[in-house]
């Protein structure tokens, strides 16, 4: 009870001394800063570019109401009300000033604070990364001047027809897990190249190899004659790419990696065509004889 009237009784006072907090805009507001925060039950993490800050707050036990969200330091002090009681809490705020805050968590209709942490806030570089073209959302890592950081696998969306092939950062190459020294704002920026698409042969119970086929995304190939050797009584009938039968000789489009399977005809297969066949020629016969008696 005394630590929340000593809390709130340093919130006035702040307040009350408009003169000295950081307002919108203030030059004493850092523009580019962050830092993390840890107590019993609680994670505070914040990172700033001007114009707010984003202060996400996990806590260990989901808050059974609605929660007001404190923020004090020697010379700023803000307050967030009646925030829904989730485990994390994500808060848009004004810049912090590089400074020690106390993060406190407590309850809309009681005042009980129930979980709190130092937030000690400091000057931080950014290495964002670029999607030059691609599509989505990759976040920077935002950490103090001089800190080694380990470049991400690419994360956005490819260009239609390529793929993701190095990040360049002011001109010099990187490979996703790189490490790389960041002493000031850095941009990745993702280099794309043409997509090649493979084509592979699936002998589907036959037997022998054929090499898979290298080809540019969007583009038309030939599908060969079949390389593989027919499982016993049965003779080769086409290829199935995604559940669609196509002839040696036929083209497709290529999109993407694809499979193309042997299709293979049984014996019993062939026995009915032949059967189907000398049926016909019998009734032919038969047919030709009556006419000839006929006459």
């Amino acid at each position: 009870m005394m630590r929340r009237i000593l809390a709130l009784a340093a919130l006035l006072i702040l307040l009350a001394a408009g003169a000295t907090m950081a307002l919108p805009g203030s030059d004493s507001a850092n523009t580019h800063a962050g830092g993390e925060g840890h107590g019993e039950g609680i994670d505070a993490v914040y990172s700033s570019d001007e114009p707010m800050g984003l202060l996400t707050i996990t806590l260990k036990q989901r808050p059974t109401e609605n929660v007001t969200i404190t923020l004090i330091s020697a010379s700023d002090a803000q307050t967030i009300e009646n925030m829904e009681g989730t485990k994390q809490l994500n808060v848009l705020v004004r810049p912090l000033l590089m400074e020690t805050y106390t993060v406190m968590v407590s309850y809309v209709s009681t005042g009980e604070i129930i979980a709190q942490c130092d937030l000690p806030v400091i000057e931080t570089v950014a290495l964002t990364y670029s999607s030059e073209g691609g599509s989505g959302y990759m976040p920077p890592s935002q950490v103090a001047p001089g800190t080694t950081v380990t470049l991400a696998q690419c994360g956005f969306d490819a260009p239609e027809g390529k793929s993701f092939l190095y990040w360049t950062i002011d001109g010099t190459v990187y490979q996703p897990g790189s490490s790389i020294r960041v002493d000031k704002d850095l941009t990745a920026r993702a280099v794309w190249s043409e997509r090649v698409c493979v084509l592979s042969f699936d002998p589907n119970g036959g037997t022998g190899e054929m090499s898979p086929v290298n080809v540019q995304y969007g583009e038309k190939v030939t599908l060969p004659e079949c390389g593989f050797t027919a499982p016993d009584g049965r003779s080769f009938n086409g290829w199935e790419i995604d559940g669609k039968k196509y002839d040696a000789g036929s083209q497709f489009t290529i999109t993407g990696d694809c499979t193309a399977k042997a299709i293979w005809s049984s014996g019993m297969d062939m026995m009915l065509i032949i059967g189907a066949v000398a049926v016909i020629l019998v009734v032919l016969i038969a047919v030709i004889l009556i006419l000839k008696r006929n006459r």
